[in-house]
């Protein structure tokens, strides 16, 4: 069986499933918030590491934020709530700038480059 021939089977399927998705796909803005609140701040633990590294070294931050987030987890308390408990947090983060920190609106990473990146390529096809 020849290889290549397949393999273009298989990805026309795969494209043709995966616009199926996108133009059927159903976002739910209120339930994308109420999941992220679940996790009462956990999932930005990175973003506070980051910022809390630049103080402290990324070793050091790490070890604090894990710490903070077990104990959150097991209170079942708000992160934030346990950081500012740490003298080492509160000394340079007050609860508006974790607040800033830790908003997943803000918190987006490299995904608009990376967006940019896609458009711009798409046309040049």
């Amino acid at each position: 069986m020849d290889i290549v021939p397949h393999a273009s089977v298989c990805l026309a399927a795969a494209l043709e499933k995966q616009n199926d998705i996108l133009e059927n796909l159903i976002v739910y803005p209120q339930n994308m918030r109420e999941n992220l609140d679940k996790l009462k701040g956990a999932m930005l633990s990175e973003a506070v590491m980051l910022h809390l590294g630049e103080k402290l070294g990324r070793l050091s931050a790490h070890e604090i934020v894990y710490e903070v987030c077990m104990k959150a987890f097991v209170d079942k308390k708000p992160v934030i709530d346990d950081l500012l408990e740490r003298e080492e947090v509160a000394k340079y983060f007050t609860r508006a700038d974790l607040e800033k920190i830790m908003n997943p609106e803000l918190y987006i990473g490299e995904s608009v480059a990376f967006v940019e990146r896609v458009l711009a390529d798409s046309k040049n096809l």
